[in-house]
């Protein structure tokens, strides 16, 4: 996972003047193109986990269901790591291929179609019933993305905190925002894991490095 993030400015134009914009727009398109593609691809068990839960804030914090522009996102998440999840566990292609008609189809279909359709939206909240409901929610989505297979518990945690406490500050004290609102919510929280997730992955030990760690060990 650390790799394919920090690998994503090699895929970016190079150049001094002209390379800008374009350089300038995919890094702020990082957390959408390449966060969600690779813990969905790495990680599909927690990426669901956290896409039921950011769908769920994003729900709280609009008002509805199935709001569009924080919920196609995460949408297109949750089928990219079904899809991953049911290539890793079940053997056999053709009973692959056939679950991944079956359910592939699920998320938009009962995520944002049917929720437009015939579906209220969730339960009402006061201002601080909903911040603190949107932040926790967050928080814990930030916190299923950030431990996947990172080993410092202390570091991921605080940093779901404050995931959490970015989710509530957008939403503070007030009720159902507009949908751009709950997608600034989900853009915020995804940039923070963006910024935060190579740092708790350390990078690899060298050969170096290991040979050291190895003979420090044996003295």
């Amino acid at each position: 996972m650390r790799t394919g993030l920090i690998a994503w400015p090699a895929l970016q134009p190079s150049g001094r003047f002209a390379a800008r914009l374009p350089r300038a727009v995919l890094s702020a398109l990082k957390p959408l193109l390449c966060l969600l593609p690779v813990v969905a691809l790495f990680a599909p068990v927690p990426a669901l986990v956290a896409a039921a839960l950011m769908w769920t804030g994003v729900a709280f914090g609009t008002g509805h269901w199935s709001s569009l522009p924080g919920h196609v996102p995460l949408c297109l998440f949750a089928m990219a790591a079904l899809a991953a999840l049911l290539r890793s566990r079940v053997p056999g292609r053709p009973l692959r291929v056939l679950l991944m008609l079956v359910l592939l189809p699920v998320p938009p279909v009962v995520g944002l179609w049917l929720p437009r359709a015939h579906l209220p939206g969730p339960p009402g909240a006061d201002g601080w019933e909903r911040t603190l409901l949107v932040g926790a929610l967050f928080a814990l989505a930030a916190a299923a993305l950030l431990f996947t297979g990172s080993e410092r518990w202390g570091p991921a945690l605080g940093s779901a905190l404050f995931a959490g406490a970015l989710a509530g500050l957008v939403q503070f004290q007030r009720g159902p925002l507009g949908g751009w609102w709950g997608a600034l919510i989900l853009y915020a929280v995804l940039l923070w894991v963006t910024l935060i997730l190579p740092w708790l992955h350390p990078k690899p030990e060298s050969g170096a490095t290991q040979r050291r760690s190895a003979k420090a060990r044996i003295v």
